[in-house]
């Protein structure tokens, strides 16, 4: 089937390049005249959180909707106090409460708290009548108002920036120049691995158009989707690396039939049943572990599950039917113009096959040794030294307006205020003494470590319910403020309230991010067990061997969690980390650590099954292991370092794109690429599958059946280099 469909592609290479044009077109039109836009909606179902919300929707609407902390700070030794300073506030908020939608806006010369101790610095409240969503184009629209509002009175020696939830949830601008450098080093990376000017550039070409095709499906997926606008960056950045690879299998494969002299439709057929056969093996693994990621009950992250496994199915289809039709058009060229230092040297005059024999030689130490080296990376997860952190402004680039807001806020009032707790208490009607042990419960509140401040309580009508913001003393990237949140609930609310009918609940950004903690830590097992049971299935399938896919799950599992103490290492730690230009530690953030696991155990075996792959048709020939290992891993890993390489070189230009959420996805994909081809695929796999031997292969009392090669002169001549290389 899959041959066929190669084949197809290559005998009708116009029509299938047109059929890619329309569909990009018709995705994109449809998607652009439905106008969805992102949404960064965290909402948590079920979550405490999440019932303190509803329940302020319902009763307290007013106090419910999004809103903006605009803060201000005035020149070296002004004071907000001065008449014209004062004149130029009051004309501010006065301008604000005019726009759109907008409730209220506190005065910051009457709000407690809103006045900093030393007089120099405000802040204050703009509170929308409608939530996020609600608002125009997911409030794009209106935070836009509120800038062009705000920037109008930016003069007069006042520094005025934006805080707050409506800010925070805008998309962050991506700087198309490290795509495009990323890009370039990947087509250095491509020539020098197939070695001639023909072929090189169609993986990227199959890419782009794979993933602009999957970017339109998710335009349009936006008009009926909360997908928030991280999911469209992560999605590129994997669509990318994964699509130029696909391409890279096929297009290596394609060359490599037609210089053993095929015609340009059996190279297409062969290539796209060979190593297109694993590039959708991978691909599928990829998809069906971002699925998983619905065990956990996350609208944010099943949303990104959705976009990426989206732009990943496109990439795949680009793969086996765009470029082996682009190559057809080539013909025999893709094996012209090649570089002067390449020659058509003997098999076994390669480094590959010389490295696979040391590893088979050398495969106990090189095993000890690699597992070593990965528990090593491991060890700051294994101490418990991994936590998960929310997404907040400080974490925008440091020169928007989100970052300074944030900073202001720290530095003039306390790390806590610019995301203070949102409590909502539950009051029982008719009550008379509700409310006089609300203010009891308040006045408290301000007496509990951690806590710098708790504002006065706002009743709804009924004086049924009532909200407060309670201000913890450290921010939101401190190990403190979620433990602060939980005491909160499990032992000073319910002390607190003893005795009366009063219900207090927590909320806020990070009461929100704690759930999300919790509800991953809940279902972490059940999610682990799933993609591994799904990925044994799969591999077990394709490769007709126990063995195989066990061990590859293994090598991801280890490859994953030596990845995520790397990035503790960095971002938690510290270590080397203003040298990407994040400004403080932080936590691992909550919503890319269970995606980060689905995407790099879906990545890492995609240089397993093209490996593999190599090794059973070669042990189908053969019979022998060990030649099976060094001739499937001795001529594949070429390909797969310069494949790494590739997704190395991608990730990594989105590890330094501006702010550290992007960066984090970024550094983390492209370190769990450099381990995964470097310390697994290169000495690990090779090592412990000489170890296993011919039980590689055993499938429940079966062994794969020898065979002899299909064309009988090709296969001979290169058994002979082989032979040659082991005399």
């Amino acid at each position: 089937m899959l041959r066929g469909l190669g084949t197809g592609c290559a005998r009708h290479p116009v029509v299938t390049i047109i059929i890619w044009i329309v569909l990009l077109a018709m995705v994109w039109g449809l998607g652009l005249a439905l106008g969805g836009k992102s949404d960064n909606d965290y909402s948590l179902p079920g979550a405490p959180s999440q019932a303190a919300l509803d329940t302020l929707q319902t009763n307290l609407p007013e106090a419910s909707g999004a809103s903006a902390t605009v803060v201000i700070q005035g020149s070296d030794g002004q004071q907000l106090s001065d008449p014209g300073v004062k004149s130029e506030i009051n004309a501010l908020t006065a301008q604000l409460g005019n726009l759109a939608d907008v409730e209220f806006v506190t005065d910051p010369y009457t709000s407690p708290g809103a006045i900093s101790a030393n007089g120099r610095a405000a802040q204050f409240n703009v509170q929308y009548t409608k939530s996020l969503q609600a608002l125009p184009g997911n409030g794009s629209d209106s935070f836009e108002a509120l800038r062009s509002a705000v920037e109008a009175h930016d003069s007069a020696g006042l520094q005025i920036e934006l805080g707050g939830t409506l800010p925070g949830a805008q998309q962050i601008e991506l700087n198309p120049m490290l795509v495009i450098y990323g890009l370039i080093a990947a087509l250095i990376v491509l020539l020098l691995a197939l070695g001639t000017w023909w072929a090189f550039a169609w993986p990227v070409v199959g890419a782009l158009i794979g993933v602009a095709t999957g970017a339109g499906i998710v335009q349009v997926m936006m008009s009926f989707m909360s997908i928030p606008s991280l999911s469209g960056t992560v999605a590129m950045m994997i669509g990318l690396g994964v699509g130029i690879d696909y391409g890279l299998f096929v297009t290596a494969r394609v060359k490599e039939e037609i210089e053993d002299g095929r015609g340009k439709l059996d190279a297409a057929g062969i290539a796209v049943a060979t190593a297109g056969r694993a590039a959708i093996t991978a691909g599928s693994t990829v998809i069906v572990a971002l699925l998983a990621l619905l065990v956990f009950g996350v609208p944010a992250v099943n949303d990104m599950a959705y976009t990426i496994a989206v732009t990943v199915i496109a990439v795949v289809l680009a793969a086996v039917t765009l470029v082996p039709a682009i190559l057809a058009l080539l013909g025999k060229r893709i094996a012209a113009g090649r570089l002067r230092f390449q020659t058509q040297a003997p098999l076994t005059d390669r480094l590959g096959p010389k490295w696979s024999a040391l590893m088979i030689r050398w495969r106990w130490p090189a095993a000890i040794l690699t597992v070593g080296a990965l528990v090593l990376l491991m060890l700051p997860v294994l101490t418990g030294s991994m936590r998960l952190g929310p997404i907040d402004n400080g974490l925008w680039p440091t020169d928007s307006t989100q970052y300074r807001a944030q900073q202001i806020q720290t530095e003039q009032f306390g790390p806590g205020y610019p995301d203070p707790f949102l409590m909502v208490a539950e009051l029982p009607e008719g009550d008379d003494k509700a409310q006089a042990q609300l203010d009891s419960i308040v006045s408290q509140l301000k007496k509990v470590p951690g806590v710098a401040a708790v504002n006065p309580p706002t009743y709804d009508a009924t004086q049924s319910m009532a909200a407060f913001a309670l201000v913890p003393a450290t921010g939101p990237q401190d190990a403190a403020t979620p433990d602060l949140v939980r005491s909160l609930r499990d032992e000073t609310l319910p002390q607190l309230t003893q005795g009366t009918n009063i219900d207090v609940l927590v909320s806020g950004l990070n009461a929100v991010f704690v759930d999300l903690d919790d509800r991953i830590s809940q279902r972490l097992v059940i999610f682990i067990a799933l993609v591994i049971a799904i990925a044994l299935l799969i591999l077990g399938a394709v490769f007709r061997s126990v063995l195989v896919p066990v061990t590859a799950a293994i090598f991801n599992v280890l490859v994953i969690y030596a990845t995520y103490g790397v990035l503790v290492m960095v971002f938690t730690w510290g270590w080397g980390l203003s040298l990407l230009g994040v400004p403080s530690t932080m936590a691992i953030i909550s919503l890319l650590a269970p995606v980060i696991f689905a995407v790099i155990f879906g990545l890492s075996n995609d240089y397993e099954v093209y490996l593999v792959s190599r090794m059973k048709e070669r042990y189908q020939q053969t019979g022998d292991a060990r030649d099976a290992i060094r001739y499937g891993h001795g001529t594949g890993i070429r390909i797969v370092i310069a494949a790494a390489l590739i997704m190395w070189f991608v990730f990594a230009s989105y590890g330094i794109q501006p702010g550290a959420v992007i960066k984090q996805a970024g550094f983390g994909m492209a370190t769990a690429i450099l381990i995964d081809a470097f310390l697994v695929r290169m000495i690990l796999l090779p090592a412990t599958l000489a170890i296993l031997g011919r039980s590689t292969w055993w499938f429940f009392g079966r062994y794969p059946k020898v065979e002899p090669p299909v064309d009988g002169q090709v296969r001979a001549a290169r058994a002979g280099s082989d032979e040659q290389g082991r005399n």
